[in-house]
């Protein structure tokens, strides 16, 4: 028992300091370079200050608080903005994220039993999947929540209707659902499934999980019955070569390919040694972790019949990719022989080292050129209006990430000025809207789709600045710009424009008021015309 006791405390040991590692990428660098990131911070800086008279975020959104998903990091990061500047608080929202992602799936598996957590080496690796590199923020997070309550339950399955088991799987539930949809569907599903898999034979306790499950079910079905969903499009052939290839941790680096095959190799390994123990019988044919065997098939079935978009929401076959490689681990046999055990860590290890390193190189030429895309901040004042289009949003031809599509959100956070590709604006999922007259979208054309086909005089606020990201010699729009703007800065591959006779006509442009301001303006007016009165 001494022995053991002491191998379990070295692996954890290592895998402490595994973890430590992948913390590098996020505190590293200046950026951590996402897709929607920069948006999710200028949303959450817009939140914390939406109500200071100073600036002019009310003069293009309306704030409408719905009880929908997606609602996490419209909280916790106006939160954290309060103790920290936008980028440090985005660095410490995630590495939250890290940490609890690596205790959840060790709570998960040793939830299982005491040895199932040797195999939470494997899953190192997606701590740094496709969607966290999209910066779909509220679904991360929502992977390690899953698996909590997933581990939850099963260490406290025998005493469901107990007061606090409840309240704990209610609460995980509910929090669940202000991540993400997806996840809280695929939890409660779980649950439903799992309870029904242990002991089919006993259906009172599979039906008594409707009552027991009840609370945490009521946000998705009241948001089911508003027809929150929509209709579900683009559906495309998946493929077994990028499921099983583990596509879903390919983001900024093309060679993470390498890592997912090698990890999808050793999961192979495991699965079929899983089999031949089952079938040699040194592992019991029946066991309770035989529950995760037909979960982990009806995910991976999932993955290649599920639409690519779901109303508001994409990618859903690589979020979705990740629930099966997670929870298989609960079911491989942690009856190793010991140099197997020992090579699993080793081998495991390694696929995590070189994973994180990939990473981090990669992010070297990115930060260099978020650093050229964010040298205008100086020039952007408060208030200011700023136009962003970009013409080459990825970083390499072999990247999955868009990294410049939505980079001008970091304007926004350090400058104060309105930036006009804020797309969550134009989502249910976002507490602010867009004002239906000062939709970008809608009045200035394809922002997005890096043609350069804009409409910029039809906008009805003046346009102070226009970023230009790897601008082409000709587009439709440039012969406007150059009439009307002068280049101000350059850098890289990154041009920004100011508007011809601004600093004049800024003048004239009602502003947002301070609050003590306006005050003191009502009251002169309210002298002025008693004033007038008495003459």
């Amino acid at each position: 028992m001494w022995h053991r006791g002491v191998k379990h405390r070295s692996t954890t040991g290592v895998f402490l300091v595994l973890t430590l590692v992948y913390l590098a990428p996020l505190w590293a660098f200046a950026f951590f370079p996402t897709t929607d990131g920069p948006s999710h911070l200028e949303n959450a800086y817009m939140l914390l200050h939406f109500h200071d008279g100073e600036r002019a975020y009310q003069q293009f959104y309306d704030f409408s608080p719905r009880l929908v998903p997606n609602w996490l990091g419209h909280v916790a990061l106006p939160i954290l903005m309060l103790l920290f500047e936008p980028l440090v608080a985005e660095r410490v929202f995630l590495t939250i994220y890290l940490l609890l992602f690596v205790f959840a799936i060790r709570y998960f598996l040793r939830s299982i039993g005491p040895d199932q957590g040797v195999f939470a080496f494997l899953a190192l690796p997606l701590v740094y999947h496709f969607p966290l590199f999209m910066g779909f923020y509220n679904f991360t997070c929502s992977v390690p929540l899953m698996l909590l309550a997933l581990g939850f339950w099963w260490r406290h399955r025998d005493r469901l209707f107990s007061a606090r088991v409840l309240l704990g799987l209610n609460l995980l539930l509910v929090t669940l659902y202000f991540c993400h949809l997806v996840s809280v569907l695929a939890t409660i599903g779980s649950l439903f499934a799992l309870a029904l898999l242990k002991d089919w034979r006993n259906p009172q306790e599979f039906l008594g999980h409707i009552p027991a499950l009840s609370p945490g079910m009521i946000l998705p079905a009241q948001y089911f019955l508003r027809g929150g969903v929509g209709a579900s499009v683009g559906w495309l052939p998946a493929s077994a070569a990028d499921f099983l290839g583990l596509r879903c941790l390919v983001a900024h680096e093309p060679l993470t390919e390498y890592v997912g095959i090698a990890l999808g190799l050793l999961y192979a390994v495991l699965f079929a040694h899983t089999l031949v123990a089952k079938a040699l019988r040194r592992e019991p044919r029946r066991s309770p972790r035989d529950a995760f065997l037909p979960l982990v098939l009806g995910f991976t079935a999932l993955y290649f019949v599920l639409p690519e978009h779901f109303g508001e929401g994409g990618f859903i076959r690589d979020r979705v990719a990740l629930y099966p490689f997670l929870l298989v681990l609960a079911w491989f046999t942690p009856r190793l022989a010991a140099p197997l055990k020992k090579a699993v860590v080793v081998v495991a290890c390694l696929v995590a080292l070189v994973h994180i390193a990939l990473i981090t190189a990669r992010l070297v030429p990115v930060n260099q050129e978020l650093a050229d895309y964010t040298s205008g901040v100086g020039r952007v004042g408060k208030n200011d209006v700023l136009l962003p289009v970009s013409f080459d949003h990825m970083v390499h031809p072999g990247t999955r990430i868009s990294t410049y599509l939505h980079a001008a959100g970091y304007y926004a956070v350090r400058c104060d000025c309105i930036e006009l590709d804020n797309f969550e604006g134009r989502y249910s999922s976002s507490p602010l809207d867009y004002k239906p007259d000062r939709d970008p979208f809608a009045l200035l054309g394809p922002i997005e789709q890096g043609t350069g086909d804009l409409r910029i005089d039809r906008y009805p606020v003046p346009i102070d600045f226009i970023l230009l990201w790897c601008p082409p010699e000709t587009f439709p729009a440039k012969a406007w710009i150059e009439r009307n703007y002068g280049r101000v800065h350059a850098q890289g591959r990154m041009v920004l424009y100011e508007r011809k006779g601004r600093r004049q006509q800024s003048r004239d442009r009602p502003q947002a008021m301070p609050s003590r301001s306006r005050k003191a303006a009502l009251g002169i007016r309210r002298r002025t015309a008693v004033q007038a009165d008495q003459n």
